[in-house]
Protein backbone atom coordinates (compact mmCIF):
# COMPACT_ATOMS: atom_id res chain seq x y z
CA UNK A 1 0.00 0.00 0.00
CA UNK A 2 1.42 3.12 -0.98
CA UNK A 3 -0.86 6.44 1.55
CA UNK A 4 -0.95 9.72 1.73
CA UNK A 5 0.73 10.07 5.37
CA UNK A 6 0.69 8.93 8.77
CA UNK A 7 -1.99 9.94 10.54
CA UNK A 8 -1.17 11.43 14.30
CA UNK A 9 -1.78 15.10 15.01
CA UNK A 10 -5.36 16.90 15.82
CA UNK A 11 -6.77 19.50 14.01
CA UNK A 12 -4.72 21.87 16.55
CA UNK A 13 -1.38 20.01 15.93
CA UNK A 14 -1.68 18.31 19.09
CA UNK A 15 -0.28 14.49 18.90
CA UNK A 16 -2.75 11.93 19.67
CA UNK A 17 -2.01 8.38 19.33
CA UNK A 18 1.39 9.12 19.33
CA UNK A 19 2.65 5.92 17.25
CA UNK A 20 0.74 3.44 19.58
CA UNK A 21 -0.02 1.54 16.47
CA UNK A 22 1.57 -2.03 15.64
CA UNK A 23 0.76 -3.18 11.47
CA UNK A 24 1.07 -6.93 13.10
CA UNK A 25 -1.69 -5.98 15.05
CA UNK A 26 -3.79 -4.37 13.12
CA UNK A 27 -3.89 -6.70 10.47
CA UNK A 28 -4.86 -9.35 12.88
CA UNK A 29 -7.78 -7.94 13.52
CA UNK A 30 -9.79 -9.64 11.11
CA UNK A 31 -13.84 -8.88 12.47
CA UNK A 32 -13.84 -5.36 14.39
CA UNK A 33 -11.46 -2.48 14.45
CA UNK A 34 -10.45 -3.64 18.30
CA UNK A 35 -8.70 -0.88 20.27
CA UNK A 36 -7.66 0.59 17.22
CA UNK A 37 -10.10 3.36 15.86
CA UNK A 38 -8.42 3.59 12.30
CA UNK A 39 -10.73 3.60 9.43
CA UNK A 40 -7.77 3.49 7.04
CA UNK A 41 -6.33 0.60 9.03
CA UNK A 42 -9.69 -1.35 9.68
CA UNK A 43 -10.13 -1.15 5.91
CA UNK A 44 -6.60 -2.18 4.75
CA UNK A 45 -7.18 -5.01 6.70
CA UNK A 46 -11.24 -5.95 5.20
CA UNK A 47 -9.48 -5.55 1.81
CA UNK A 48 -6.52 -7.60 2.47
CA UNK A 49 -8.62 -10.72 4.30
CA UNK A 50 -11.43 -10.47 1.58
CA UNK A 51 -9.16 -10.46 -1.67
CA UNK A 52 -5.87 -11.93 -0.55
CA UNK A 53 -6.93 -14.63 2.22
CA UNK A 54 -5.09 -16.03 4.05
CA UNK A 55 -3.20 -12.96 5.16
CA UNK A 56 -0.13 -12.90 6.86
CA UNK A 57 2.23 -9.41 8.14
CA UNK A 58 4.70 -10.39 6.08
CA UNK A 59 2.74 -9.89 2.73
CA UNK A 60 1.74 -6.42 3.38
CA UNK A 61 4.10 -3.27 3.42
CA UNK A 62 2.55 0.28 3.75
CA UNK A 63 4.66 3.46 2.47
CA UNK A 64 3.53 6.93 2.75
CA UNK A 65 4.34 9.76 0.28
CA UNK A 66 4.77 12.26 3.49
CA UNK A 67 6.86 10.23 6.18
CA UNK A 68 6.41 13.10 9.07
CA UNK A 69 2.64 13.44 11.27
CA UNK A 70 -0.14 14.84 9.69
CA UNK A 71 -3.33 15.58 10.35
CA UNK A 72 -6.53 13.83 9.37
CA UNK A 73 -6.77 16.51 6.25
CA UNK A 74 -4.03 16.33 3.30
CA UNK A 75 -3.31 18.81 1.67
CA UNK A 76 -2.52 18.11 -2.25
CA UNK A 77 0.30 20.81 -2.17
CA UNK A 78 2.01 19.82 0.74
CA UNK A 79 1.71 16.00 -0.44
CA UNK A 80 3.58 17.32 -3.60
CA UNK A 81 6.53 18.41 -2.06
CA UNK A 82 6.89 15.60 0.40
CA UNK A 83 6.84 12.91 -2.69
CA UNK A 84 9.57 15.73 -4.83
CA UNK A 85 11.77 15.45 -2.02
CA UNK A 86 11.11 11.51 -1.29
CA UNK A 87 10.87 10.46 -4.62
CA UNK A 88 13.83 8.62 -5.32
CA UNK A 89 13.57 7.24 -1.89
CA UNK A 90 10.85 5.85 -2.22
CA UNK A 91 11.38 3.91 -5.67
CA UNK A 92 14.01 2.43 -3.90
CA UNK A 93 11.97 1.18 -0.96
CA UNK A 94 9.60 0.33 -3.71
CA UNK A 95 12.81 -2.00 -5.37
CA UNK A 96 13.95 -3.36 -2.00
CA UNK A 97 9.95 -4.88 -1.14
CA UNK A 98 9.69 -6.40 -4.63
CA UNK A 99 6.15 -6.54 -4.28
CA UNK A 100 3.71 -8.45 -6.78
CA UNK A 101 1.05 -5.77 -6.38
CA UNK A 102 0.78 -2.21 -5.24
CA UNK A 103 -2.37 -0.71 -3.88
CA UNK A 104 -2.57 3.34 -4.38
CA UNK A 105 -4.88 4.85 -1.64
CA UNK A 106 -5.07 8.33 -3.16
CA UNK A 107 -1.91 8.47 -4.41
CA UNK A 108 -1.17 7.12 -8.18
CA UNK A 109 -0.93 10.24 -9.59
CA UNK A 110 2.24 11.47 -7.97
CA UNK A 111 3.65 7.98 -9.32
CA UNK A 112 2.07 7.82 -12.61
CA UNK A 113 3.26 11.48 -13.63
CA UNK A 114 7.19 10.12 -13.37
CA UNK A 115 6.87 6.41 -14.73
CA UNK A 116 5.02 8.02 -17.51
CA UNK A 117 2.58 5.35 -16.78
CA UNK A 118 -0.43 4.60 -19.10
CA UNK A 119 -3.92 3.88 -16.70
CA UNK A 120 -6.05 1.28 -17.66
CA UNK A 121 -9.94 1.69 -16.56
CA UNK A 122 -11.04 -1.12 -15.62
CA UNK A 123 -13.99 -0.06 -13.32
CA UNK A 124 -15.89 2.92 -11.79
CA UNK A 125 -13.47 3.48 -9.21
CA UNK A 126 -10.52 0.96 -9.76
CA UNK A 127 -7.84 1.67 -12.57
CA UNK A 128 -4.75 -0.05 -12.92
CA UNK A 129 -1.27 0.29 -14.96
CA UNK A 130 2.23 -1.98 -15.03
CA UNK A 131 5.58 -0.99 -13.43
CA UNK A 132 8.30 -2.51 -14.42
CA UNK A 133 10.07 -3.53 -11.05
CA UNK A 134 13.31 -5.98 -10.89
CA UNK A 135 12.00 -7.28 -14.32
CA UNK A 136 9.00 -8.12 -13.06
CA UNK A 137 5.54 -6.45 -14.06
CA UNK A 138 4.09 -4.82 -10.82
CA UNK A 139 0.28 -4.58 -11.14
CA UNK A 140 -0.55 -1.09 -9.75
CA UNK A 141 -3.96 -0.61 -8.72
CA UNK A 142 -5.50 3.23 -8.17
CA UNK A 143 -8.35 3.22 -5.80
CA UNK A 144 -9.37 5.86 -3.32
CA UNK A 145 -7.64 6.44 0.05
CA UNK A 146 -9.18 3.71 2.68
CA UNK A 147 -10.29 5.92 4.51
CA UNK A 148 -12.64 7.47 1.61
CA UNK A 149 -16.17 7.31 2.33
CA UNK A 150 -16.47 5.36 -1.28
CA UNK A 151 -13.74 2.65 0.17
CA UNK A 152 -15.73 0.25 1.49
CA UNK A 153 -18.85 0.23 -0.93
CA UNK A 154 -16.69 0.35 -4.06
CA UNK A 155 -13.04 -0.48 -4.08
CA UNK A 156 -13.11 -3.64 -2.05
CA UNK A 157 -15.12 -5.73 -4.78
CA UNK A 158 -13.61 -3.80 -7.56
CA UNK A 159 -10.38 -4.83 -6.09
CA UNK A 160 -11.13 -7.95 -5.85
CA UNK A 161 -12.77 -8.18 -8.95
CA UNK A 162 -9.99 -7.28 -10.72
CA UNK A 163 -7.42 -9.13 -9.60
CA UNK A 164 -10.20 -12.17 -10.30
CA UNK A 165 -9.88 -11.13 -14.04
CA UNK A 166 -6.49 -10.97 -14.41
CA UNK A 167 -5.81 -14.26 -13.18
CA UNK A 168 -3.66 -13.40 -10.12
Amino acid sequence: WILKEAYDKDKNGNFTKKGGWHLNKLLSSKTNKGNYKSKTFFNINKTMNFVFNPLTVEDVAILNVNNKSATSKSNNTDLKKHFEKRKNELEYRIKVINPDIIIFGGTSHFFEEIWNSNRIKKTNECNYFYKLVKNKNVLCIAVYHPSHTKFVETCITEINNLITSLNL
